[in-house]
């Protein structure tokens, strides 16, 4: 049975980071995923990749509106089917915990309008599937994530990942990997995983 139980998501339409940090047996694990609707050339033997299926009808306004909803339940749904079976091996004990990165507030183009739909679908979608487990449900600025992760609330991307790879050292990976999604879901579970007992 998994006795703790955390996971860290940054989400976007094109490539969500997903960290899962659990404790069987008094042994901790991880698993990182990558979830995208695209097949990524440079793969890590340590990221499983998820495929779903995103299709956009740019027919006309109406078409592409809708294309991007039925895109964001497909993303929603694959993601909870893959977190799923974590839930379904926790103790009665265990309060698991889900922390999404917040959308960037000052995003702009489309991404300002269709990040935070995305992430509110997400977010409803955990809640709908694995409210019953007792779920906390975590909401962290990339400010805070950032600041708790490296020291620093402004690190760049690569910054990021660097400080992902020293705290996996042994993490293999082709170069050329996009790595900043999987390090920015570490950050969030990692953080929360060793000090969940302050919250």
């Amino acid at each position: 049975m998994i006795t703790k139980l955390t996971i860290g998501l940054d989400i976007s339409i094109n490539c969500t980071g997903i960290a899962v940090m659990y404790e069987q047996d008094s042994i901790a694990y991880q698993q990182l995923y990558v979830l995208s609707p695209y097949i990524h050339k440079h793969r890590s033997i340590d990221i499983e990749y998820l495929q779903y299926d995103k299709h956009i009808d740019a027919t006309n306004y109406s078409t592409k509106e809708s294309s991007k909803a039925y895109n964001y339940h497909r993303l929603s749904n694959t993601l909870c089917k893959a977190l799923f079976k974590y839930f379904k091996q926790l103790d009665k004990a265990c309060i698991p915990k889900v922390i999404i990165e917040n959308f960037a507030h000052n995003a702009i183009g489309a991404a300002k309008i269709d990040t935070p739909m995305l992430n509110a679908v997400v977010r409803d979608k955990i809640i709908t599937c694995f409210d019953k487990y007792g779920t906390y449900l975590f909401i962290i600025t990339p400010l805070q994530n950032k600041k708790r992760f490296t020291g620093n609330g402004k690190a760049s991307k690569e910054m990021m990942v660097q400080e992902f790879l020293h705290k996996n050292p042994e993490f293999e990976y082709v170069q050329g990997a996009k790595l900043d999604d999987v390090a920015d879901a570490f950050a969030l579970a990692s953080s929360h995983f060793i000090i969940d007992t302050t919250l």
